[in-house]
């Protein structure tokens, strides 16, 4: 059951209860290597509370986030829209998004890039919805406010490389790959909170917002490093061999040996590689993820949660679920 249908059923009957007391839900985002095309990969997945992800009936969450990449955008993807299902109105976060609806508000995901590609197949709401937005320009960030299903205990996992707890897959973002002069790249999450994005869950009927949802994951590789172990080596040597072709254009960057991007493997690539090769170095090279554990309330928390955090007085609990979704722009609004 999704954020609107759960309004409709009257499911934000809030009731005290100390259930987000020992867990509160997080969010990574990894660097997944580099695809057939020698893009960067980058991985955001989200976990609910441990006692979210018990709870009865699983929880649904939401999140409002933005993301800034150091190389152009060239696909973002909701990779998993049979569980982010709905494509839900956001505050907005940069300056460029497109807002809709009244009141005017941006709303699944947006993206400010050229000869970009967005995917975003939510399946709720069927009308009144602008799952994608793309908008030209150099600035690659990217809005994304998407909604779920009920994320039940079987569909979290730990796959090799993940940094929280066990989670579900959001978004894939893959942005221009590494040149020889251009050795990082980085993914910034921000939000429209005091610069901090925004996680929301509904666990047994209590919806809480959640915030402090910010940093960078940034990779750097080693020149020459065709296969990302860390080092310019022998290995290296044999992929760039069997790819050096001058005058013949190739696909796939850096993963074929084309360290300037130029479109061949010729002899600049060559140059570029005798530079670098130097097996006996140790391996070198930065892999840091972003891991972002959620702070209850934090800032512009839905209202009706106290100073110090805690479980309002039952007088306001009526407040809280419609404060959350009025606050995150859950709300079904007039178009």
């Amino acid at each position: 059951m999704s954020w609107k249908s759960l309004v409709t059923a009257g499911l934000f009957c809030i009731v005290a209860s100390p259930v987000f007391a020992a867990a509160t839900p997080q969010l990574e985002i990894t660097q997944g290597g580099l695809d057939a095309s020698g893009n960067w990969i980058w991985n955001v997945r989200v976990a609910p509370s441990t006692t979210g992800a018990a709870a009865t009936g699983g929880t649904p969450m939401a999140s409002e986030l933005g993301y800034a990449t150091n190389r152009d955008v060239v696909t973002v993807s909701n990779v998993n829209s049979a569980k982010w299902d709905t494509s839900t109105p956001g505050t907005k976060i940069f300056t460029w998004e497109t807002e809709y609806g009244t009141p005017l508000k941006p709303e699944g995901i947006e993206a400010d890039c050229t000869g970009c590609t967005v995917t975003n197949a939510t399946v709720f709401p069927t009308t009144n919805a602008h799952p994608t937005t793309i908008v030209a320009g150099n600035l690659n960030q990217i809005f994304a406010a998407l909604g779920s299903g009920p994320i039940v205990t079987g569909d979290l996992i730990s796959p090799p490389g993940t940094t929280i707890s066990p989670s579900v897959s959001m978004l894939q973002i893959t942005t221009l790959g590494p040149t020889n002069s251009a050795l990082t790249g980085n993914v910034a999450l921000s939000g429209a909170y005091a610069g901090n994005g925004r996680l929301a869950e509904i666990t047994n009927s209590t919806a809480v917002n959640y915030s402090n949802f910010s940093g960078t994951a940034t990779r750097t590789i080693v020149n020459g490093d065709i296969n990302l172990d860390g080092k310019a080596d022998d290995t290296d040597f044999g992929i760039f061999a069997g790819q050096y072709q001058p005058g013949v254009n190739k696909t796939g960057g850096w993963t074929k040996g084309d360290f300037n991007r130029s479109g061949q493997v010729d002899d600049t690539d060559f140059g570029i590689f005798a530079g670098a090769y130097n097996p006996a170095a140790p391996a070198g090279g930065t892999n840091t993820p972003l891991t972002v554990t959620g702070v209850l309330g934090g800032a512009g928390a839905g209202s009706g949660l106290s100073a110090g955090g805690s479980v309002p007085e039952p007088a306001s609990l009526a407040l809280l679920g419609l404060a959350l979704l009025g606050s995150m722009g859950m709300i079904a609004r007039k178009r």
